[in-house]
This record gives structure tokens, C-alpha cells and sequence, in this order.
């Protein structure tokens, strides 16, 4: 996508704003297929599905975590009948990081946070 991965001209979407959790499934198609998706689509089309609702009221529960005290929680219910369906979620993703430039020894061609002495 490029640097029009966040276009509000094209209409296309930031992926890295698109939660794992709500993606059921990713389509490839290689090739130009300019006939059906537009001119855009010269090397080929990728194609991003989120999960749907639907069926009778199903939550959805999970948390995690990791080192440098990250953690994840996200929750969730979908559900749905004949006439319509919804899935509604929401989750929380923190981490307190580390600093990639603290050392005693300037970092050669970059971080710029120290001096050497």
C-alpha cells in the first residue's frame, strides 16, 4: 500500500489499526485485477474480512501477557438473528517498553541520548 496506507482519499484503511482478534480471515489475490477492484489494483488485491456476529449471545473472554510489564485483555459478545447481528468488543493492550538507547556507551548512528566521555 505505501504511503497511502491511511489515505482518506482512497478510502482505504490503516491495517495496523485492525485488532487481531477481529480478523476472520485474509485474502490474496495476485495479479492485476484492475476490472474488478479498479485501477489501483495493478500487482494484485489484498483482502481483509472481520468477524461477523450472529447466532444466539456468545462472549468471549481473554488476557495475556509477556515481559517488560505488557499486558493484553479484550472481551467481547456477538450474537444475532434473521433480521440483523452485531459483534461488540473492546480490549486493552499496555506495555511499560524499554529504552533501546540506555547504555553508558554512545550508540554508533543513532538514539543520540548520551554523550561519550
Amino acid at each position: 500500500m505505501g504511503s497511502a496506507s491511511g489515505s482518506a482519499t482512497l478510502g482505504t484503511t490503516a491495517f495496523e489499526d485492525i485488532p487481531i482478534d477481529q480478523i476472520e480471515r485474509i485474502e490474496v489475490v495476485r495479479g492485476p485485477r484492475s476490472s474488478l477492484y479498479g485501477s489501483e489494483a495493478i500487482g494484485g488485491v489484498i483482502q481483509i474480512f472481520t468477524r461477523k456476529g450472529g447466532g444466539p449471545l456468545k462472549p468471549s473472554f481473554s488476557a495475556g501477557g509477556g515481559s517488560h510489564a505488557t499486558y493484553k485483555l479484550s472481551g467481547g459478545l456477538t450474537g444475532g438473528g434473521d433480521r440483523g447481528w452485531f459483534n461488540l468488543s473492546a480490549s486493552r493492550l499496555d506495555t511499560a517498553g524499554f529504552n533501546a538507547c540506555s547504555s553508558t556507551i554512545a550508540q554508533p548512528g543513532g538514539c543520540f541520548t548520551f554523550r561519550a566521555r
